[in-house]
C-alpha cells in the first residue's frame, strides 16, 4: 500500500475500512510530550503529515477541527486518494491536500512538520522502506516535533503467526481476494472449533477466531494475515533503529503501559533498575504484545521522565471511554473501585470520587483542571486541596480512567435549541452509518440517529426535527423499530420521545460541536 514494489491494487479491491485513530491525534501527541517536558508546536497552528493516509478518514477530521493548520497525506493508492480529494472538495477545506505518491518520494522539498503520523504501515513494507520512514522521522521533523508509528510487535505476533500461516496456507489456493478471506476464516474456524482444546495450538487458534470475530472487519483480515508483507518488529529494534538516526523513544501512546506500577509486585522489582528502553522491551515478553503505538523525538531534546502532579494544573480532563452505569457514591468514605473497561482505580477520597462523578456528568466534555478543582471541592467533605486533586488526577491518567489534554476537542453534552454536527459527520452520515466524533474516535449509529444527524447544522431546532422525523416514518423513507415491531404510526409523544433519545446518544457518542 505504501511501496512502490508492494501491489497497490490489493488496497483498490480491499480497502482498509477508512476511519480515525484517536491514538494518532495531534491533541494527545502535544500533550505527551508537553508531560515529558518538551515544547511542542500548538496543534492550533502547526503542520502534521501522514504517511499512508488512505482516504483521509484519519486526516480529514483534524483538517476540518484545527482550521489554522496545514494537513498532508501520502496515499499510494490512487483510488483512495481520489476518493479522499473528493470528501476535501465537498467540505470546501483549504487547509489539506492528499497527494497520490510514494514515500520514497519525500524529501527535504516537502518541508518540516510538527507531527508525523505513520499509523499501520511499518510492519506491513520491506526493511528499505521501513528505513525510509523513520529517515522521514529524522528529516522531516521540526525541531521540536513529535512522530507517531505503529507496528506489529514480537513476541506477541509469534502467537499469532499461527493463525496467519494456516490462513495463508490454506487462500493460497484461491485466486479472487474475497474468496481467499472467505476461506481463511472458514478454515480457521474450522480449526480452531475441533484442534485438541488442551493444546497450546488450540488455544492460540480459538484467541485468534475470537479477536477477529470481535474485530469483525475482512479488510483488516486480508492485510493483517493474507498479504505477503507483515513484517512485526521488537520494540527494541524500532528503538536502536532510531537511535542510530538521531532519534530517541519519547512514548508510548497507551501511557498507562509504560509504567512499571501497573505490573504485578515481583515483576517491577525485578525491572526497577533497567533502563527505559530495556523495561518496556521485556514488558512486551511479560504482556506477550502484539501491537506498539510509538512517539520518538530528536535526540537531542532533553526529556523529563517523572512527572510532577503539577502538570495536571494546566491541563484539561475528561473520562477516557464513556462511563456508561459507572456508580459514584461521594458520601461513602470507604475505599471503592472504579473500572472503565480494562482500567481500575482504587480511592476513598472524597474529593476524587467528585471529580469522577462531575466528568461523568459532563462527559464526553473535558474540563478545565481549575473547574474540576472548583466542583470536587464544593462536592467533597472537607473541601478538597489543589495538591491533593492534582495527586489523584495523575493517577487516574495512569490507569487510564482519565484522558489529559492541553487542546481539549470542541464537544458538548448540552442539548441546546439547535443542536449542531460537524460538517464531515452530517456528510458521513448521508453515505453510511459510521461517523467521526469530536473526539476522533468512529461511531456507528442507528437508522434514526444517521437521519437526526444528517439535520443537525445549527438551523433545525428540536420540533423542527420531531416535525422532519415524522414525516420520514411517514413515508417510509426510514423505520424506527419499537421492541420487535417496527414504528408505523406518527404520534407526536411518541417520535418527541424517539428524538430525544436519539439526540441524547449522540451527544453522548461526542457528535456534537460545543
Amino acid at each position: 500500500m505504501h511501496d512502490s514494489r508492494f501491489n497497490p491494487n490489493q488496497y483498490d479491491v480491499i480497502p482498509y475500512r477508512d476511519q480515525p485513530h484517536s491514538c494518532t491525534h495531534p491533541r494527545r501527541l502535544e500533550t505527551l510530550a508537553t508531560l515529558f517536558g518538551m515544547e511542542p508546536a500548538s496543534i492550533l497552528n502547526c503542520r502534521v503529515l501522514e504517511l499512508g493516509c488512505a482516504a483521509g478518514g484519519n486526516l480529514i477530521p483534524l483538517a476540518q477541527d484545527l482550521g489554522e493548520s496545514t494537513f498532508v497525506g501520502i496515499e499510494l493508492s490512487r483510488r483512495q486518494a481520489e476518493t479522499g480529494a473528493e470528501t476535501i472538495k465537498a467540505l470546501g477545506l483549504d487547509n489539506i491536500e492528499l497527494r497520490h505518491a510514494d514515500l520514497m518520494e519525500v524529501d527535504d522539498s516537502w518541508g518540516k512538520f510538527d507531527y508525523i503520523i505513520c499509523h499501520g504501515v511499518l510492519s506491513w513494507v520491506e526493511p528499505s522502506v521501513q528505513d525510509e520512514i523513520l529517515a522521514i522521522c529524522k528529516g522531516n521533523l521540526a525541531p521540536n516535533g513529535v512522530a507517531f508509528l505503529s507496528y506489529n510487535t514480537y513476541p506477541g505476533w509469534h502467537l499469532a503467526a499461527v493463525a496467519t500461516d494456516l490462513m495463508r496456507y490454506h487462500a493460497s489456493r484461491f485466486k479472487d481476494p474475497r474468496e481467499k478471506i472467505d476461506q481463511a476464516k472458514a478454515m480457521l474456524k474450522f480449526t480452531a472449533e475441533t484442534c485438541d482444546r488442551d493444546t497450546t495450538i488450540g488455544r492460540t487458534l480459538r484467541e485468534e477466531l475470537q479477536l477477529l470475530q470481535k474485530i469483525n472487519d475482512d479488510a483488516y483480515l486480508f492485510h493483517e494475515h493474507l498479504e505477503k508483507n507483515n513484517r512485526p518488529l521488537y520494540f527494541a529494534q524500532v528503538i536502536n533503529a532510531a537511535t542510530t538516526l538521531g532519534l530517541q523513544y519519547l512514548a508510548e501512546v497507551d501511557f498507562r503501559h509504560m509504567l512499571l506500577r501497573n505490573l504485578p509486585e515481583k515483576v517491577q522489582e525485578q525491572l526497577a533498575g533497567l533502563a527505559l528502553v530495556q523495561q518496556e522491551q521485556y514488558m512486551d515478553f511479560f504482556r506477550a504484545r502484539r501491537f506498539r503505538k510509538t512517539l520518538l523525538c530528536h535526540g537531542q531534546i532533553e526529556l523529563q521522565r517523572r512527572i510532577p502532579p503539577e502538570k495536571m494544573e494546566h491541563l484539561h480532563l475528561g473520562l477516557a471511554t464513556d462511563p456508561g452505569r459507572l456508580k459514584i457514591d461521594t458520601r461513602n468514605e470507604t475505599a471503592t473501585v472504579f473500572a472503565l473497561g480494562e482500567s481500575k482505580l482504587t480511592t476513598s477520597e472524597p474529593a476524587t470520587k467528585a471529580a469522577l462523578l462531575h466528568l461523568k456528568e459532563v462527559f464526553p466534555q473535558y474540563v478545565s483542571f481549575d473547574r474540576l478543582c472548583e466542583t470536587a471541592s464544593g462536592e467533597s467533605r472537607p473541601p478538597t486541596g489543589r495538591q491533593q486533586l492534582r495527586s489523584s488526577m495523575l493517577a487516574a491518567f495512569s490507569v487510564g480512567i482519565v484522558d489529559v489534554c492541553v487542546h481539549p476537542p470542541q464537544c458538548t453534552s448540552q442539548l441546546n435549541d439547535h443542536p449542531l454536527a460537524s460538517p464531515l459527520a452530517r456528510l458521513q452520515a448521508s453515505r453510511g452509518n459510521a461517523v467521526t466524533t469530536q473526539r476522533h474516535d468512529r461511531a456507528v449509529l442507528d437508522d434514526l440517529g444517521r437521519y437526526v444527524v444528517q439535520r443537525l447544522d445549527g438551523g433545525h431546532d428540536r420540533g423542527a426535527l420531531v416535525g422532519s422525523v415524522r414525516q420520514a416514518i411517514a413515508s417510509g423513507a426510514i423505520a424506527v423499530r419499537r421492541g420487535e415491531r417496527a414504528l408505523d404510526d406518527v404520534d407526536p409523544q411518541l417520535v418527541s420521545r424517539y428524538v430525544d433519545s436519539a439526540l441524547e446518544r449522540i451527544a453522548r457518542l461526542g457528535c456534537l460541536v460545543g
